[in-house]
């Protein structure tokens, strides 16, 4: 069983009817509902900075919430400088992309320690390593996952419950869609113009649910930056 936060985005997409081939999906989404029904993937509505609304969700999905994947895609980014972020923009990127999560890894934990099973696939970004200009939110909240993740493989790596990261790139598609032409250059220049294919992070999220011993890690795809 699939947990998928950000199935309406670029990437959500594309690996979601990849692996509804071979396991059942439970797709979140926040404002664009996905326009294709795909058989094995139920999808439902929930703005993640809300904790009742994430808490009720698995509440009522509980009973069929069996080896639980959870795979989170769903995220913010407004570029901004720091002199001209305000506090609400800053704490939307946080709920989003990193309080979510925890509320997520600790209502899933609970589960999971019962059936002494759980993945967690938590979405890095190379790109921050190198430019966080007018990022300084959607950075902390990435960078943020990192401690989130690390302290899950440390805490309930004996009930075989892992918790990794895949560390993108460039992907055509999702986010890097909306930066502005100059950035998209930065970026492809940066990784002298290799963008990641579906393919590989679909390959790489089956490596991670089938491999029992990997375990705090971070997959990079980046073609090698």
């Amino acid at each position: 069983m699939i947990i998928l936060t950000g199935i309406s985005g670029g990437i959500g997409k594309k690996i979601a009817g990849a692996l509804a081939k071979k396991y059942k999906i439970l797709g979140i989404y926040n404002s664009n509902k996905p326009e294709r029904k795909i058989r094995n993937i139920h999808n439902f509505k929930l703005d993640l900075t809300d904790e009742n609304q994430i808490e009720k969700f698995i509440k009522d999905q509980k009973n069929q919430l069996k080896k639980i994947i959870f795979i989170s895609l769903a995220a913010f980014k407004k570029d901004n400088l720091i002199i001209n972020k305000n506090i609400e923009e800053w704490e939307k990127t946080l709920k989003l992309n990193l309080n979510s999560n925890f509320i997520f890894s600790k209502k899933l934990i609970d589960i999971m320690i019962y059936q002494k099973w759980g993945r967690f696939i938590f979405f890095g970004s190379s790109i921050i390593k190198n430019d966080r200009s007018g990022i300084a939110d959607y950075a902390a909240s990435k960078f943020g996952l990192l401690g989130l993740s690390g302290a899950i493989s440390s805490e309930y790596k004996k009930l075989n419950i892992t918790s990794n990261i895949l560390e993108l790139g460039a992907v055509e598609t999702g986010l890097y869609k909306r930066l502005s032409r100059k950035r998209k250059n930065r970026i492809l220049n940066t990784f002298d113009k290799k963008m990641v294919s579906i393919e590989d992070i679909i390959n790489s999220i089956e490596f991670i649910i089938n491999n029992k011993s990997l375990n705090n890690s971070i997959i990079k795809l980046d073609n090698g930056m």
